[in-house]
């Protein structure tokens, strides 16, 4: 009963030093909604398209819905690295992404430069405090496009 009681105390300790990062960073907000639709990332300067599409898409089928995209007065959309998709991730881990509402993010996206290619993968953090990452493929998967905001990208539509 004793070390029922221990380890309980235990768990429930790391449960809050598990927690700490996540409210010691909660700070100002990354994510900023434009109202067009478009989320913008004010540190990395990249902009998200706040829907989803609205089916899963093959690969090809894919990359022709980003390069048709025309959305937000943007046509240089494109699908985005697995390294971004983990980032915005953390974000809403991070209670980083302020007025911005990014539904669905658990689901298989569209992404580039995985260790199979371009593939859809779903992300998950399983515990944060330990930073346990799992990802799953898929074959089929929604897009969720993204551009960066550089002076020298902004080709207007």
């Amino acid at each position: 009963m004793k070390k029922r009681i221990v380890f309980s105390a235990l768990m429930l300790l790391s449960g809050l030093l598990c927690l700490s990062p996540l409210n010691a960073s909660a700070g100002s907000p990354r994510l900023v909604d434009l109202g067009n639709g478009i989320c913008k990332d004010l540190e990395t300067g990249l902009m998200w398209q706040k829907r989803k599409s609205h089916k899963f898409y093959t690969e090809e089928e894919a990359q022709k819905y980003v390069k048709s995209l025309r959305f937000g007065g943007y046509s240089d959309w494109r699908l985005p690295t697995k390294k971004e998709r983990w980032d915005l991730l953390h974000v809403f881990l991070l209670n980083k992404q302020g007025n911005c509402i990014l539904k669905s993010l658990g689901l298989p996206y569209w992404t580039t430069n995985t260790d199979k290619g371009t593939m859809p993968m779903r992300f998950e953090i399983a515990c944060y405090c330990r930073d346990d990452q799992v990802m799953s493929y898929a074959h089929y998967g929604f897009v969720r496009a993204v551009r960066r905001d550089t002076p020298e990208k902004k080709r207007r539509v």
